[in-house]
């Protein structure tokens, strides 16, 4: 069974820091490595110091102020589109509306008869 991503990251951030796996993290951390010449490539660039200042100093620099702004337009955007839904308790009442409205419609009709 796959692991989650947040597993995945834990094994790598293990392995990365010269730490022992255990022979099933180890064969998981493979398994994922197989999947893709980026995952094989992955734990080994969390061992090189340089490439890890670059990406680091990279994330630093990643516009944050934008991108809330981005997701909070998304969801904006996501609320206005959203049809206008009846609670379901409504939605029943609803249904018994014409129901109950030709049931009085008789009554008063056979009261006033």
């Amino acid at each position: 069974m796959p692991k989650q991503p947040i597993q995945i990251e834990e094994l790598i951030i293990k392995y990365a820091r010269g730490r022992r796996l255990s022979r099933q993290e180890m064969a998981e951390l493979r398994d994922w490595q197989a999947r893709s010449q980026d995952h094989g490539d992955l734990p080994e660039k969390f061992r090189d110091l340089d490439w890890l200042r670059e990406n680091l100093q990279r994330l630093e620099n990643v516009p944050t102020d934008r991108m809330w702004d981005f997701i909070r337009d998304r969801i904006a955007l996501d609320i206005q589109n959203e049809p206008l839904r009846t609670p379901g308790h409504l939605r029943r009442v609803k249904q018994w509306v014409p129901i109950v409205a030709a049931g009085v419609l008789l009554v008063a009709g056979w009261a006033g008869f």
